[in-house]
């Protein structure tokens, strides 16, 4: 039977009784005595809940007394939260703005029912409360004893070094990783510990035994002890278990004798000592033991198995080793040599089949496979197999007896607080990777969450709950923040929710409409997975459902989002009318457009999640939830205002509008929330300004307002907003209040304005105190080297990222000059010519103080540079005063002469100079010892690269990325005389517009991918001898061209072969037969490696099995593979470090039809003929054969593989292609894929349409930010799931091209922002014009060739009349026209390389805006 926590909850509701709500409360109603009275008898039987606790096992009566007081708990919880709340509504009527009449707080209560209600109810509670107290007698329970498991009464499980290591499967990497450790000599004199963590029944205690009784560790050590420590870390005992294992005397209790016979001994001996079953986190015990094994002689070691994180840090030395579950197969194995025994059960295919299933529910834990399958060894029927299949393990009789008390121990083990939050776990279903934030914010609305001081946030207190229970191997990490360690998603193996699940009882239940319903009279939280409206049903079905429900968590699951049915709205109306008592309401993706009325019932309610849902409005009853703290209205696309009345949730802490795109304005009545802590509006795209009474949020801690594009300033009194920490602002931002500085607690500010309309000054940053990442613009506002001293960047130790830059346009008055792409190399010199003519009114000297005087802090690790005309660079980087610095960028510093010496730069990796018009010389940067990526670029007066580049013969030894782009005064590149030496690790190469160079220094064998212009006769030439001189390892080569239609150089078609073609560029892969060097190409290519069987070599797939490979493989060739068991010697499935997998076959090989290249300027007309062709093709090869072979190329368990019919397992999937699938009809459940976030789908020909296969439920694409769709002629329907309002709600970038059947979109898209698409293309033209793409910024218009043809380089593009004079046109070419609003400074989307953005005009790849500063 389940554990039942009180003390808790009881520890909750007596602090409640002592808030001075309470008080007041109990003062003015005449309630005082009732409350006292509780609070009294409350203490008292508190004082005997930690013993009650710990002894409710040996009995039920116990266990039933502690029930009866946990609910009397929760009635007294409710019974405050309504007396809170009478007191909350006569003080609001003392707040301007709120509605009502003044009157003073002496008039509480104003209702005579309200306290006659109030009075009954608590002499109800108080009966019971007597009669629990009367009761508590009879089970003798002491004051004050606390048994958290660490006491003697505590579960002990013994364990010895024995093991039968022919029953052990699986874990023969996992041992020979920890013998590697153990027989390493190591420098360290200190004894040395590794500690081996997993949860319970992984095995941690079997990886011990099987080291300790290897043969390799029994001959290195000349002493091995084994201890099962249990959770009673007692040095005594453990001194006395190592003694009795030496010698066979007596165990002393001296601890001076114990050493002295420990050092007797085993001193000067090298020994091994595993200390099994390790709970202790007391640093200071393990201090006083490990002090006692320091007599051992060099390379003794200690091994550790335990559960926690924690306990590992403490203890060990090097890093722990995390244990991970076993294989399916190694898991297979284990469970059918125990079911599957001789006499017993025949492995028949059925019993195969369901004992498959089975094992899947072990989740790779040994343990359980182990009991299962001798639990399945006398189940003769099929029956009782699929019964057991169909069961959660702990629910299965003779099983939980052999399986829980192992699980249990890290349940018994947890505080009582945390016993709480962990059991809560139960009511979120099986494999969902749960949001902590979501989580935390639960736990604080059911309050399991409590200050421990005055100043510490319950999000940080919450967070460490978090980070306990991962230690305690209950939390598995899900997923990590972009930008850091801290957890953000958690998820449970299904063995941890099955005790959680155990442990809750009937506090927890799930509701599933399919049949399976666990809800009874006792259940407090819930969750109901939804599919349509059959959860209303099976609600309201249902006799025993309780009206005392706190949580109700819904999981949308194939719900129809199209229609908002009459069912779903009936639903929601039943839950707030039946359950009053709720605290936490979660409607994530729940489709609703409105709110009903009964919602102003749940006067309970702390957290409510809105957010993904289809509201319209907030319905203006919203303001009667005072008890509110989180309201969470996240991507709701089409909230457009905020009602008056929101002002009225008095506890607000959090409110999230982030990415409601069509709010419009927040009402001024926000600034009545003054408890408001955290408020996002991050992509809040249509809001300008701000209410002035946002000023008033004097508690507000958050504010995040990135990707507010048309927010140019914030409300002239937001310095009086002292508790502000994170202010998150976009670049759109054009001035900064003054008196931002006063701001003293603000630790977060991404930009920084000096001057502008406000006339900010530096001294405002200067009082600030930032971390994390700075920009600051416009500094050629910043008037004097004082003033840029005064924002005293130095002092900010906590900065990581820094950019200063000045506006180039604001210091000239010279005309922009628009260069045509198309005209590039011939505009080259101009170009150059017209920046060297442009002269800037501003003081270069003064401007060189000005930079002189924002000397970074020492720890930076990113710098960057723009916009900066001083001559020369300041001391602080000349001199390498940032010895931490990590990245660094000089961007557009066109008078810039000298560069610093990046030798003493010893950290920095990544280095790009771009547009330094000035520099002449590029000295010592070879020498920069950890440089990776170089990027040179518009330096129009660099003619060599030489002895000086390099300053010594090791050079670049690490760099694995060259770009040289735009230096039309390069001849010379010099090879530092040691050319065996030269750029060893270099693996992508640019060259891009370097006419003079004549010669190249080295053959470049490490290089595997080159960008190029495809006339560059220079690399011509040099790859005319590919494969026997030059770039012998290229694999990828980048083509870009200034003219379309441009051929292929035949030196480079004889050894590659075209992947793709557009107008002005070609991207060309390597063939086969100059890729079958397996020794050396495994060497040069590193962690990307590449595999050809047979060929010339008549290479086996079995030399493929021999290696040991990580990260990425491509397996090319795969037609020469003649058999499946070859495939299957290539042991994928056991490389379980690769990561990327690419299996591929040259088609071309197989078919001995004519090879037929269509270009993409004719694709439209011959895209029904290309698929003729193709649909024609006979292959020369065993199509069974070719199944088997890919069936027995099973991946790693640990490789993200792609299984198409089950997307939604791909819970880490975000980039998917399919491309030229010519035989596929149906795209089923893609959009289930829960992290995707590219997809592309180009030249499908039989699918006609996508439907709610493609979408596979309701919450489909909920990442998904970029959509390319072509080359599907016969594509008619694309649905929108009944409802096109709520399809790909994060798209960002759409493009659509050569799809002629479709007659309608399913969608207004109204997150997109850019678009891609035929210039004819009338079926987009006329959404354009009719309302749809309302957030569009950017399009690119593909011509026909009849249009671009008729060009000439002068003509004005042509444009559909759709596109009016809100668009411009900033780039254009024969085949595409750029244009963008006409909006200053608009910036980019998120995701998109800075790289891209710079210099846009100089890449024929893409098409961007263009930077100001670079036009």
């Amino acid at each position: 039977m389940a554990e039942v926590v009180a003390s808790s909850l009881v520890r909750l509701v007596c602090d409640k009784m002592g808030t001075k709500l309470i008080k007041e409360y109990g003062l003015l109603s005449g309630a005082n005595k009732d409350l006292k009275k509780l609070e009294g008898t409350l203490k008292t039987i508190q004082d005997v809940l930690d013993d009650a606790e710990g002894k409710q096992e040996k009995g039920r009566a116990l266990k039933g007394w502690l029930k009866k007081l946990k609910d009397a708990a929760f009635e007294i919880d409710d019974l405050l939260d309504d007396a809170a709340l009478e007191a909350r509504k006569s003080k609001n009527k003392n707040i301007p703005g709120l509605k009502g009449k003044v009157c003073k707080l002496s008039s509480i209560p104003h209702s005579i029912k309200f306290r006659s209600k109030f009075s009954h109810k608590a002499k109800k509670i108080m009966e019971k409360l007597d009669e629990i107290a009367a009761e508590r007698s009879k089970f003798h329970l002491q004051e004050k004893i606390t048994t958290e498991g660490n006491g003697e009464d505590s579960m002990v499980r013994e364990s010895s070094s024995f093991v039968i290591e022919s029953e052990v499967y699986g874990r023969e990497e996992d041992k020979e990783k920890v013998i590697e450790f153990l027989i390493s000599t190591g420098n360290a004199n200190d004894i040395g510990v590794m500690a081996i963590v997993g949860m319970g029944g992984l095995g941690k205690t079997t990886i011990a035994q099987l080291v300790y009784n290897d043969e390799r560790v029994q001959k290195h050590f000349e002493n091995l002890r084994w201890v099962s420590v249990n959770d009673n870390f007692d040095i005594r005992r453990i001194t006395n278990s190592i003694l009795g294992l030496v010698t066979e005397s007596n165990s002393d209790s001296n601890l001076e004798l114990m050493q002295h016979k420990l050092k007797k001994q085993l001193g000067g001996q090298r020994f091994l000592l595993v200390l099994d079953d390790v709970w202790n986190e007391n640093s200071e015990k393990w201090d006083r033991l490990r002090a006692l094994l320091t007599i051992g002689a060099k390379g003794s070691k200690v091994i550790v198995t335990t559960r926690s994180t924690r306990v590992a840090s403490i203890m060990g030395t090097v890093s722990p080793y995390i244990l991970t579950g076993l294989s399916k197969e190694d898991c297979w194995l284990l469970f059918e040599r125990r079911a599957f025994t001789l006499g017993t059960n025949e492995a028949s295919s059925n019993f195969v089949t369901i004992g498959k299933q089975i094992v899947k529910k072990c989740g790779g834990v040994p343990l359980a496979a182990k009991v299962l399958g001798s639990l399945m060894r006398f189940k003769r029927k099929e029956r009782e197999w699929l019964a057991i299949r169909d069961n959660d393990i702990l629910n299965i009789t003779d099983v939980d007896d052999e399986i829980l008390p192992s699980l249990r121990l890290s349940y018994i083990c947890l505080p009582p607080h945390l016993k709480l939050c962990f059991t809560y776990c139960a009511l979120f279903p099986k494999n969902e990777t749960i949001d902590t934030r979501v989580l935390i914010q639960l736990w604080i609305a059911e309050g399991f969450i409590q200050p421990r001081g005055t100043r510490e946030e319950l999000e940080d207190v919450g967070m460490e709950y978090v980070e306990e229970l991962l230690s305690r191997s209950l939390f598995q990490v899900g997923e990590l923040h972009d930008d850091g360690p801290t957890v953000c998603r958690i998820k449970m193996h299904d063995l941890i929710h099955d005790l959680a699940n155990y442990e809750a009882g009937e506090e927890c239940s799930i509701v599933d409409p399919n049949g399976i319903t666990n809800i009874t009279e006792n259940t407090r939280y819930s969750s109901f997975i939804c599919e349509n409206g059959l959860v209303c049903d099976t609600f309201k079905s249902s006799e025993l459902i309780s009206s005392n429900l706190r949580t109700l968590y819904l999981v949308p699951s194939g719900i129809n989002r199209g229609e908002e049915h009459e069912q779903q709205k009936d639903f929601l109306n039943y839950v707030c009318s039946k359950f009053i008592l709720l605290r936490a309401l979660y409607l994530h993706y729940y489709p609703i457009k409105e709110l009903p009325i009964s919602l102003r019932k749940l006067a309970h309610l702390r957290y409510l999640d809105l957010s993904h849902t289809n509201l319209e409005a907030l319905t203006s009853d919203i303001g009667h939830l005072q008890n509110l703290t989180t309201l969470d209205l996240g991507s709701c696309f089409y909230l457009e205002n905020l009602p008056d009345s929101i002002g009225e949730l008095c506890n607000l802490i959090i409110l999230n509008l982030c990415s409601c795109y069509k709010l419009r304005s927040l009402p001024d009545s926000i600034g009545q929330l003054r408890s408001l802590q955290d408020l996002d509006l991050t992509c809040c795209q249509m809001i300008e300004t701000l209410p002035e009474s946002i000023a008033n949020l004097i508690n507000l801690k958050s504010l995040r307002l990135k990707c507010c594009y048309f927010l140019h300033e914030l409300p002239s009194k937001i310095r009086e907003m002292r508790s502000l920490i994170h202010l998150d602002l976009d670049t759109s931002l054009e001035c900064l209040p003054c008196g931002i500085g006063d701001l003293c607690h603000l630790r977060t500010l991404p930009i920084f304005v000096p001057g502008g309309k406000t006339k900010c000054s530096m001294t405002e940053l200067g009082k600030l105190d930032l971390k994390g990442k700075l920009e600051i613009k416009n500094l050629e506002n910043v008037q004097t080297q004082q003033e840029a001293k005064e924002a005293k960047l130095i002092l900010k130790n906590d900065l990581r990222d820094l950019k200063l830059s000045w506006n180039l346009h604001a210091c000239t008055n010279n005309e922009r000059k628009s260069i045509d792409t198309e005209e590039l190399e011939k505009s080259m010199y101009e170009y150059f010519e017209i920046i060297a003519k442009l002269e800037y009114n501003i003081d270069i000297a003064q401007v060189e103080h000005i930079l002189e005087n924002l000397h970074p802090p020492n720890m930076l690790s990113n710098l960057e540079i723009e916009g900066y005309l001083g001559k020369i660079l300041p001391k602080w980087l000349m001199n390498s005063q940032l010895p931490n610095l990590v990245h660094l960028k000089l961007d557009s510093c066109f008078k810039c002469e000298t560069l610093p010496e990046f030798k003493k730069l010893r950290s920095l990796k990544t280095l790009e100079l771009n547009g330094l018009m000035e520099v002449r010389s590029l000295n010592s940067i070879g020498q920069a010892p950890s440089l990776e990526v170089l990027k040179l670029c518009c330096l129009p007066l660099i003619k060599c690269l030489d002895c000086e580049f390099y300053s010594g013969d090791a050079a670049f030894t690490r760099l694995v990325e060259l770009e040289l782009c735009c230096m039309p005064e390069l001849e010379e590149w010099s090879d530092m005389a040691a050319r065996h030496e030269f750029l060893p690790r270099l693996y992508k190469l640019s060259i891009i517009l370097c006419p003079k160079l004549k010669k190249l220094p080295s053959t470049f064998c490490t290089v595997e991918e080159l960008e190029m212009f495809v006339d560059d006769q220079l690399l011509l030439g040099f790859l005319a001898s590919l494969g026997s001189g030059g770039f012998p390892n290229l694999e990828d080569l980048h083509l870009s061209g200034k003219k379309k239609d441009v051929p292929v150089p035949e030196v480079i078609e004889e050894h590659f072969q075209t992947v793709i073609r557009t107008n002005n560029m070609i991207i060309l892969r390597r063939k086969d037969e100059f890729t079958e060097r397996i020794e050396e190409g495994f060497k040069a290519l590193g962690c990307m490696s590449i595999f050809v069987p047979g060929g010339k070599t008549k290479c086996s797939m079995t030399e493929l099995g021999q290696l040991d490979l990580k990260e990425k493989l491509e397996i090319k060739g795969l037609e020469n593979v003649q058999t499946q068991q070859e495939a299957k010697e290539a042991k994928l499935i056991l490389k379980n470090d690769l990561r990327d997998l690419k299996l591929s076959w040259n088609l071309h090989a197989c078919t001995n039809n004519e090879r037929k290249s269509i270009d993409t300027e004719e694709l439209e007309k011959s895209m029904y003929e290309y698929f003729e062709i193709i649909v024609k093709l006979e292959y020369n090869i065993d199509i069974a054969q070719v199944e088997h072979i890919l069936e027995n190329l099973h991946p790693p368990n640990m490789l993200s593989n792609l299984e198409i019919e089950e997307f939604q397992k791909l819970r880490s999937l975000k980039t998917l292609k399919l491309i030229g699938l010519t035989a596929v009809r149906s795209l089923n459940s893609i959009g289930q894929a829960p992290s995707l976030k590219v997809l592309q789908l180009s030249y499908l020909p039989l699918i006609k349409c996508l439907h709610f296969e493609f979408y596979g439920g309701d919450a489909a694409f909920p990442q998904l930010v970029e959509l390319e769709l072509g080359g599907m002629p016969e594509l008619e329907e694309w649905s929108d799931v009944a409802t096109g309002h709520e399809i790909l709600p994060r798209l960002y970038k759409l493009s659509i091209l050569l799809w002629p059947k479709l007659k309608k979109l399913p969608s207004t898209f109204c997150t997109v922002g850019k678009l891609e698409m035929s210039v004819n293309d009338q079926l987009l033209l006329d959404s354009l014009g009719s309302g749809g793409f309302l957030n569009l910024k950017e399009m690119h218009l593909s011509l026909n060739k009849e249009m671009h043809l008729s060009l000439n380089k002068e003509d004005v593009p042509f444009l559909p009349d759709v596109i009016d004079e809100r668009w411009e046109v900033y780039a254009w070419s024969n085949h595409t026209i750029s244009l963008k609003l006409k909006e200053e400074d608009l910036p980019l989307p998120e995701g998109i390389e800075e790289d891209f953005e710079d210099f846009g005009w100089l890449n024929h790849e893409i098409s961007l805006p263009l930077k100001r500063t670079n036009c």
